[in-house]
């Protein structure tokens, strides 16, 4: 139906990229707020977010904690992992009670007074899903077909827009994003308009095309005052993304 690649881990690193050329953040000096070898990184992490992170038999896993790691063995230093949830996350970077925050962060204009958003490291933002690959333009490939979403997501809202100028195009509603992609197996949707996540852990989603249709970047938040470790962080993400092993953390989680 839409022209893609099978599960499109590299996509989210080529959108990843092209976000980095968006996002606004200042170059600063290195100095202010670093992390020296041997120091200790206090992370805030949300673990009620599997895969992205969760508590399993008295230990954080997940793609977020890996990355988190990752970065601490760069800096050469300890990792203190400090629980926080959606409420929580930007008060404890604020209180000094984290040096930074990887918990699912979303880049919210509203905040960037008080902290500051590395590049992206993961992007769940909306893919269109389908079993067939067809060349042509979006709009044309659409014509007359059925596209499923979970009713009161953004694919809802999404589709809704499409439905205007699309000739043809009926959209069906689902419970959960997951029954979407069940209504393609099923031949009950030509198309799925569904979150990245939803998508990549999908069972079966290596027999689906896909093609990001928007963009929702995930952040490393830090203080302000921290321009030192602000740098660092990118660096390393930089670093992350060239060696490979950002990619592999993907792959490993999704």
């Amino acid at each position: 139906m839409v022209s893609g690649t099978h599960k499109q881990l590299a996509g989210i690193i080529v959108v990843i990229i092209v976000c980095v050329a968006v996002i606004a953040f200042a170059s600063q000096p290195s100095s202010g707020g670093a992390i020296q070898t041997g120091d200790t990184l206090r992370i805030g992490i949300d673990p009620t977010q599997p895969p992205f992170a969760a508590i399993i038999n008295n230990e954080f896993v997940g793609f977020e904690v890996d990355l988190a790691n990752a970065i601490a063995n760069e800096l050469g230093a300890a990792v203190q992992f400090v629980i926080v949830n959606y409420d929580s996350r930007y008060d404890a970077l604020i209180n000094d009670q984290v040096d930074c925050v990887i918990a699912t962060l979303v880049i919210d204009p509203s905040k960037t007074a008080d902290v500051r958003y590395s590049q992206p490291y993961y992007d769940d933002g909306l893919l269109l899903v389908s079993s067939d690959q067809i060349a042509g333009e979006f709009d044309n490939s659409l014509q007359n077909q059925t596209v499923a979403f979970a009713y009161g997501s953004e694919a809802d809202s999404v589709t809704r827009r499409w439905q205007v100028r699309i000739e043809g195009l009926e959209r069906r509603p689902y419970e959960l994003a997951e029954y979407t992609l069940d209504a393609i197996q099923l031949g009950e949707a030509d198309a799925a308009l569904v979150d990245a996540t939803t998508f990549h852990l999908y069972d079966g989603s290596e027999n689906l095309y896909s093609d990001a249709i928007t963009s929702v970047p995930h952040s490393i938040a830090t203080p302000k005052e921290r321009p030192g470790l602000a740098n660092q962080i990118n660096d390393i993400l930089d670093q992350l993304r060239e060696d490979g092993t950002l990619e592999q953390l993907l792959e490993t989680w999704f």
